[in-house]
């Protein structure tokens, strides 16, 4: 009885194993988000007849967006590094996932973008003043 018992566990393990094998995403069809080691392009709409904030996403604070203009405007080869308030944002996309939400990130759109950002668990303040050392900055630009 003991035996059979045995042979049984092996079988079910077994062919639960060899189950996993074939069942589950394959690699064919797989979309990587992660390419490159920087965070997802986003443009932010801050309202009041003022340019989109366009760049790359580098934060998501409690309070505020981190972006990276991406597009050189900002002089200093790399462009400036700008905080944008919630409380400013109308509203914003993520051209490559297709993306786009009203306000200021709340709820799941804040849980996503902080996944898509550069920096998932936020920048200390050394992070943040090598960050910006490295891209020829001093400090951050708020957008008031």
């Amino acid at each position: 009885m003991r035996r059979l018992l045995m042979t049984g566990c092996l079988f079910v393990a077994a062919m639960g194993g060899g189950a996993g094998c074939f069942v589950g995403p394959s690699t064919k069809n797989f979309q990587r988000m992660a390419q490159r080691p920087e965070g997802a392009a986003v443009e932010v709409d801050v309202g009041k007849g003022r340019p989109l904030v366009s760049g790359e996403l580098l934060e998501v604070r409690d309070t505020a967006l981190l972006v990276r203009d991406t597009t050189g405007e900002g002089g200093g080869g790399g462009g400036e590094i700008t905080l944008v308030p919630f409380r400013l944002v109308r509203g914003g996309r993520v051209p490559a996932r297709g993306g786009s939400w009203e306000g200021g990130p709340r709820g799941r759109t804040w849980d996503r973008l902080r996944l898509l950002s550069r920096f998932p668990y936020g920048l200390a303040a050394p992070q943040l003043q090598a960050l910006l050392a490295a891209y020829g900055r001093d400090s951050l630009t708020v957008v008031r």
